[in-house]
């Protein structure tokens, strides 16, 4: 109707003129160049439009195809993991997630592992608390500026060294390394109670009781430290 207005003729000649074969040779007198431009225009848009709708279909088969992989190789998956679990013993872990959790029908053997497990990361919390003291030690000799007073890492030594038996506490030789490291630690600050002396020894005697075979070795090496601690003294305070 609009391009009827426009060129000046009636609806039912367009609509005529319209449904004529594209590419028609027969004359049109009453026809004036512009009836023939929305014609080839409906073509080239009805063109574009199929062509946008194959590439649609296209893609979307695309994505189908690969969510179908998908799934399939997460089947795989889950099928070998689980053939896996069999495998290993009565133990049964479901899909690994940050909050996982472990079911075991041998509750002493997992018991066991773990205890092992923690008693394997022991020894690196009471190397971190011989570290901690070391840095105090530089600290109270002056050659480390950055901080005049060791309290700090004299506390972080000590909460090394509780890490280190809260993760095995039926380590003789934890507690005896707990003990001597707890009493390096207690030598960095001046404290008027013996509260640091108190926790080392307590410490030492636990060892000696989980280990009562160890106590001579310790009262030795005790002994040899005291000797070389005499010796450095002048002979008037030795």
């Amino acid at each position: 109707a609009g391009s009827g207005a426009l060129c000046g003729a009636s609806g039912s000649a367009a609509a005529g003129r319209l449904m004529r074969p594209f590419g028609s040779s027969a004359p049109d007198r009453g026809m004036a160049p512009c009836r023939q431009v929305p014609f080839a225009l409906l073509l080239l848009v009805s063109a574009a439009g199929h062509d946008a709708v194959q590439e649609a279909r296209t893609r979307l088969e695309q994505a189908q195809a690969a969510v179908r992989l998908a799934k399939t190789e997460l089947a795989k998956v889950l099928e070998q993991e689980s053939q896996s679990e069999a495998q290993q013993g009565s133990c049964r872990v479901g899909p690994s997630t940050r909050h996982a959790r472990i079911r075991s029908d041998a509750s002493d053997d997992a018991a066991a592992y773990v205890a092992q497990q923690q008693r394997l990361r022991a020894p690196y919390y009471l190397r971190s608390a011989w570290r901690s003291y070391q840095a105090g030690l530089r600290q109270v000799r002056g050659e480390d500026k950055t901080n005049e007073d060791p309290f700090i890492k004299q506390y972080e030594g000590y909460n090394q060294v509780l890490g280190a038996l809260d993760l095995a506490p039926e380590d003789a030789k934890i507690w005896r390394e707990a003990g001597q490291v707890t009493a390096a630690l207690h030598s960095l600050t001046a404290e008027e109670e013996a509260v640091g002396l108190e926790h080392a020894l307590s410490f030492l005697a636990r060892s000696c009781r989980l280990e009562p075979e160890s106590l001579p070795e310790l009262a030795s090496s005790l002994e040899r430290k005291l000797d070389r601690k005499k010796s450095d003294l002048p002979k008037a305070e030795r």
